[in-house]
C-alpha cells in the first residue's frame, strides 16, 4: 500500500509542477528559468547528500561519466519542455513531451536489446498516431485530401523533450544499479551546471531576477515539487512493487493535459483535441502494459 501512495504522490506532484512551469516559462526566459530551478533543486538535494554517503561506493570513473550524460538529456529535455509551452498550447505540449515512455521502451529495444511485448507495441503505436493526428493538418484542395505538418515550432521542441526525456528513462537504470536512486537523481541535475558556467563565463548572460516579477514563491514551489515527485517515485520504488509504481506514476502527463486544458483554457482545435486523448490513452495503457 505504502508504495502505491508514493507512486501518487509524484504522479500528482510532476503533474502540478509541469503546469506549474508552464506559468514560469511564460514569465522568465529559457535559460533563467532554467538557471533558478538547477539552484533550487540542487540545494534541496544537497541538503540530503549525508543520508547517502554509503551509497558511492560503486562509483567508478565510468559511472560517473555515463551519470552525468544521463544527466545532460534530461536537462536539455527539460529546456525543450520550457521552450515548448511557451510557444504553443501547454495541453498539446505537455502530452508530447509526456510520451517519453514510449521514446524510452524504442532505445531500450534497440540500445539494450530489451524486447517489449506485442501489446506495448500495440500502445506505442497508439501514442504516436496521437501525436500525428495532433501536429499535421488535413488539406483540401480540389477534392484533393493532402496532408501538411502545423507551422508551430512548440510542436518540435516538444518532440525533441520526448526524445531526449527518453533518453533517461531507458538508461538511468544503468547508475541507479550501481550508485543507488539518491546520487542518480542527483546527477540529473548537475550538468546545468556546464550551461551554467558557458551562460555566465563565456556569454557573459546574467539570469533574471525572480523577484522583479514575484515570481520567488513559484520558483521554490516548482523546485519543491520536482524534487518531491523525483524523490517519492525513487522512494516507492525502493519500497517495492516497481511495475506498479512506475505504471502510476508514469502517467502523470493524463492529469497535467487535464489540468492544463482547464487552466490555461487556450483554443485546440478539434483534430488536436482527439490526438491529444488518443495519446494520452496510448501514454495510460502503456504504463500499466508495462506491469
Amino acid at each position: 500500500m505504502l508504495p502505491i501512495l508514493f507512486a501518487f504522490l509524484a504522479y500528482i506532484s510532476w503533474a502540478v509542477g509541469d503546469i506549474v512551469s508552464v506559468h514560469l516559462s511564460r514569465k522568465l526566459s529559457t535559460w533563467s528559468m532554467g538557471f533558478w530551478g538547477y539552484i533550487l533543486r540542487l540545494g534541496l538535494y544537497t541538503l540530503a547528500i549525508p543520508l547517502f554517503t554509503n551509497d558511492l561506493h560503486g562509483l567508478t570513473p565510468t559511472i560517473a561519466v555515463y551519470a552525468l550524460l544521463v544527466g545532460l538529456s534530461t536537462v536539455l529535455g527539460q529546456l525543450c519542455f520550457y521552450k515548448a509551452v511557451r510557444l504553443t498550447n501547454p495541453a498539446l505540449a505537455g502530452t508530447i513531451t509526456g510520451s517519453w515512455g514510449a521514446t524510452s521502451i524504442l532505445y531500450s529495444l534497440i540500445f539494450l536489446h530489451e524486447q517489449p511485448t506485442m501489446l506495448q507495441f500495440v500502445a506505442i503505436g497508439v501514442i504516436f498516431s496521437g501525436i500525428a493526428i495532433s501536429i499535421v493538418q488535413l488539406l483540401r484542395n480540389e477534392n484533393i485530401l493532402s496532408i501538411r505538418l502545423i507551422q508551430d515550432r512548440g510542436v518540435w521542441w516538444a518532440l525533441a523533450g520526448a526524445a531526449l526525456w527518453g533518453i533517461c528513462g531507458s538508461f538511468i537504470k544503468i547508475p541507479i544499479a550501481h550508485i543507488g536512486w539518491f546520487w542518480s537523481t542527483y546527477a540529473l541535475v548537475l550538468p546545468f551546471g556546464f550551461i551554467t558556467l558557458y551562460r555566465l563565463i563565456l556569454q557573459r548572460k546574467l539570469p533574471e531576477n525572480p523577484k522583479k516579477q514575484h515570481l520567488t514563491f513559484p520558483l521554490i514551489f516548482y523546485a519543491f515539487l520536482l524534487v518531491l515527485a523525483e524523490s517519492s517515485y525513487n522512494i516507492g520504488i525502493q519500497l517495492g512493487h516497481v511495475a506498479v509504481v512506475a505504471a502510476i506514476a508514469g502517467s502523470y502527463s493524463s492529469l497535467y493535459a487535464v489540468l492544463a486544458f482547464i487552466i490555461f483554457r487556450e483554443p485546440l482545435t478539434r483534430q488536436q483535441k482527439i490526438g491529444i486523448i488518443i495519446t494520452i490513452l496510448g501514454i495510460v495503457a502503456l504504463s500499466f502494459l508495462s506491469v
